[in-house]
């Protein structure tokens, strides 16, 4: 439909998308440190470029609009890999956030995922969330392994890995040390991180530039961390905030 008679459609587009930035409703941060996406139906910018054929063109045609991807299962299971794909090319070139909560595995998550590793040049605030502690996240471990993550600034992530102090590849050690093993290749901008306590055995990000650091135990299991790599953490130069809770230290 075309109301190219409308007054309102006659404001620049600059203006336009302006006001529209007013209408995204940001990550709010929680008192634990976690950002929290609110659960809209539908989102803003969906919203937005369905009021009339001048919105579309405008909201389509802007890239921060599109920046924010949000999924979670079951409720927001909606062929997420193409919706994924096409906040990607709206969005481009701008870095992206993604909020991702899985409740339950399923091969469908997992390729979200994957198509997710392939955009970590693109990745600005970041939330992963699993609630299934048998979700396999091995494949996704590697495919951030060696990756250089340029715009990230803020990474939380809580896979609810079931980890046990012996494996069939023999015992489960805790940190020692504060070398990264995912993103080896740099995060230089990583400020912000919220991990649960089984994250430092496999996803351990650079900390390198770290202001807020939160590890938390969510289930019990084996110390994570041993008390050298803890006061390595004390040493980091940009070190702020710093919150563990429950039994993470060995």
């Amino acid at each position: 439909m075309h109301n190219t008679g409308v007054y309102l459609n006659r404001i620049p587009t600059e203006i336009l998308c302006h006001i529209f930035s007013f209408c995204l409703s940001s990550p709010k941060l929680a008192g634990d440190g976690y950002y929290v996406y609110e659960e809209e139906r539908p989102s803003t910018e969906i919203a937005l470029s369905h009021v009339c054929h001048h919105w579309r063109e405008v909201a389509i045609n802007d890239p921060s609009l599109w920046r924010s991807f949000r999924y979670k299962t079951p409720r927001w299971k909606r062929d997420p890999l193409n919706r994924f794909g096409t906040y990607l090319d709206r969005s481009s070139p701008t870095s992206i956030d993604l909020f991702i909560h899985f409740n339950f595995s399923s091969h469908e998550d997992m390729t979200l995922l994957s198509a997710a590793a392939l955009q970590v040049h693109r990745w600005r605030r970041v939330t992963i969330i699993s609630e299934d502690n048998k979700f396999n996240w091995s494949h996704f471990q590697l495919a951030l392994k060696d990756k250089e993550a340029p715009a990230l600034e803020y990474f939380s992530f809580r896979p609810s890995l079931f980890v046990s102090a012996h494996t069939n590849s023999g015992h489960i050690l805790p940190v020692a040390h504060l070398e990264p093993k995912i993103f080896t290749f740099g995060a230089p901008k990583l400020a912000h991180i919220h991990l649960d306590s089984t994250v430092p055995y496999f996803f351990l990000p650079p900390l390198t530039n770290v202001t807020t650091f939160s590890l938390d135990a969510k289930y019990i299991g084996p110390s994570s961390i041993t008390w050298r790599a803890f006061l390595d953490i004390l040493a980091l130069p940009s070190i702020t905030s710093l919150s563990i809770g429950g039994e993470v230290l060995l």
